[in-house]
């Protein structure tokens, strides 16, 4: 008789981490399928930056800024499933205006908020001197 219990192991922290994005969903009042097709390059990031951070311990403020500068354009349609009334955007038509939650001003203003604590970090950390 063959152990499966690496198989039943694994599929049940694959059963964890849905239930945890299921519940991320319902929460934040965006579908299914945004949070799920989000958090692939967002967990992508993560595990770059982690296994970038084991090895250069004293960047550890540039890798943060950069991973969200990285993994915010990811959560967009986020953004524009919570506006749509858990609808996917693609499916959902605004007819008036453009909700503030998923308006470029938001996305594009974050992101330019991102970029300036990534230059923040690299400018302190190219002005710490080592004598």
């Amino acid at each position: 008789m063959r152990n499966d219990a690496t198989t039943s192991l694994i599929a049940l922290c694959i059963l964890g981490v849905l239930a945890f994005l299921l519940w991320l969903s319902r929460s934040l009042g965006a579908s299914f399928s945004s949070v799920c097709t989000a958090a692939m390059p967002v967990l992508f990031c993560a595990v770059i930056a982690l296994l970038a951070w084991r090895f250069l311990d004293d960047f550890g403020f540039p890798l943060l800024a950069g991973f969200l500068v990285v993994s915010w354009p990811a959560v967009w349609p986020v953004l524009d499933s919570i506006a749509s009334g858990r609808r996917d955007a693609d499916t959902f038509f605004h007819p008036m205006s453009e909700p503030l939650v998923s308006s470029d001003w938001l996305k594009w203003g974050v992101e330019a908020l991102f970029v300036g604590l990534l230059a923040l970090a690299i400018y302190l950390r190219r002005r710490r001197r080592y004598w």
